[in-house]
């Protein structure tokens, strides 16, 4: 059986509009607007803004709503970095401020995971610059089952801590 040419053609159209729209974005609209000189992290109050928008206002918003802007502190950022660099990284956005690691497993603890999540937000690097959640899990039985654990809000504050106080030395290296 022979097809015709017209059953082709609407076969390829249909194949290339389907190419077409997964090429869509995902729902993240963030761009970066500006320029950056250091390839770890933004400048130390650099702005970063929804593509799309131009000054304050979203381009094409019928309601005017504001743009999102989000200022990431390059030192905070890079700490962040350095100090969670043990583990593996499951994202990190540095225009939205935002790092998650993967579960982490010490060797000497295998019954045992951790999993992190910092925000970086604002120009300043001040105590609250820097927020982190801390995630744990145990091993139990023998199925590799993992029950979520409860974590000392104090280990939280001291990751904080310890990237604060790197941000800084990072910061007073760069003569600022």
């Amino acid at each position: 059986m022979r097809r015709s040419k017209p059953f082709y053609l609407t076969g390829a159209l249909l194949l290339g509009a389907l190419a077409l729209a997964g090429c869509e974005s995902s729902g993240s609209t963030r761009a970066y607007t500006g320029t950056v000189n250091n390839p770890g992290g933004p400048k130390a109050t650099e702005t970063y803004r929804p593509a799309g928008t131009r000054g304050d206002f979203a381009q094409g918003s019928p309601s005017g709503q504001r743009a999102a802007t989000v200022e990431v502190n390059r030192f905070a950022w890079r700490a962040s970095l350095d100090t969670i660099a043990f583990m593996p990284l499951a994202s990190s956005d540095p225009y939205g401020g935002a790092i998650a690691t993967d579960w982490y497993i010490a060797r000497a603890n295998p019954n045992e995971r951790l999993r992190v999540n910092i925000l970086v937000g604002g120009p300043d690097l001040r105590g609250d610059t820097v927020r982190v959640t801390v995630f744990r899990q145990e091993r139990k039985g023998g199925r590799g089952d993992w029950a979520n654990v409860a974590v000392d809000p104090s280990v939280a504050l001291n990751l904080e801590n310890v990237i604060l106080q790197r941000a800084r030395e990072l910061r007073q290296r760069a003569g600022g």
